[in-house]
């Protein structure tokens, strides 16, 4: 006997366990600094190609304009620095206010949360991302916290954990 029905429909998918036995016992857990710095590594090489990204655009326009008289835009330190940290505050407010994690955190498996276990609420995740940009060495707090909860975290009442889960659940 056949049936129309493709094969699957109407059952429960199989879910098959992509976090490695020894990891499960920190789902949930206040990620540790190692951690939290690998993913501030990735996501200030995120932004740095951002940049790159702007820099290029911005030549390509100028060259478009006027190729003649083309020559790459010279860029300033102050300006870069500027930059620079408008697209880390903006970056980082809108991972964590969006979903928790930033793509750094998401290639970590850490997410920020709020007091409640929830994404902050974007004014929260703005004033966390300026204050992660302007004073990033609070970080280094959560090396000594008991609680894991770096200088930012304490201000703001967040606190940023390991959620490989949420890869399972179809995020």
């Amino acid at each position: 006997m056949t049936s129309d029905r493709p094969p699957g429909r109407g059952r429960s998918p199989v879910r098959i366990p992509v976090i490695p036995r020894e990891a499960r016992a920190y789902q949930g857990q206040a990620a540790g600094i190692v951690s939290r710095g690998l993913a501030g590594a990735i996501d200030i090489v995120v932004v740095f190609a951002m940049m790159g990204v702007f820099y290029l655009g911005w030549a390509t326009l100028l060259f478009v304009i006027d190729p003649v008289a083309f020559r790459p835009p010279a860029v300033s330190r102050t300006m870069v620095i500027i930059v620079g940290g408008v697209l880390l505050v903006a970056y980082l407010a809108v991972g964590w206010a969006t979903v928790g994690r930033t793509f750094g955190d998401h290639v970590l498996g850490l997410r920020v949360i709020d007091r409640r276990g929830r994404v902050p609420h974007p004014a929260l995740a703005l004033l966390r991302s300026v204050l992660c940009t302007v004073f990033m060495v609070g970080v280094l707090w959560a090396a000594v916290s008991p609680r894991r909860r770096s200088v930012q975290d304490i201000l703001v009442r967040t606190s940023v954990i390991y959620d490989w889960d949420h890869f399972t659940r179809g995020e």
